[in-house]
């Protein structure tokens, strides 16, 4: 069975932005503490008008060898605690609300015939 991966945005005043990718990082580091096998990534970006910046928060189950079996992490029920703690983790630095999207990995593609693997 596929696992799931969450992507979720949201914004915060560029004033407040290092205060802000400072806890969750924090947060990040205690959900891995937490969910051995975990992966929780952090991205940012200045928003055009510099007076915001959008951060992107990413969960994932880690990569592991085909033969070790990874239980899905990223289910509906860890869905439920990441959103419920991100916005009492994060609450004071939100400008708006944070943005959760499911996605699952697409497997890779087979190489077509005289296609080197």
């Amino acid at each position: 069975m596929a696992s799931h991966e969450l992507f979720i945005y949201w914004r915060t005043a560029s004033a407040q932005a290092t205060r802000a990718i400072a806890a969750a990082q924090a947060w990040q580091a205690d959900l891995r503490a937490r969910y051995a096998g975990l992966a929780a990534t952090l991205y940012s970006r200045v928003d055009p008008t510099g007076m915001t910046v959008t951060v992107m928060e990413v969960y994932a189950a880690e990569a592991r060898p085909a033969a070790t079996p990874v239980a899905a992490l990223v289910d509906a029920s860890f869905e439920q605690l990441v959103d419920r703690e991100g916005r009492e983790v994060l609450g004071p630095w939100l400008a708006g609300t944070r943005h959760v999207e499911v996605f699952q990995r697409c497997p890779p593609q087979a190489p077509q015939p005289g296609e080197r693997a």
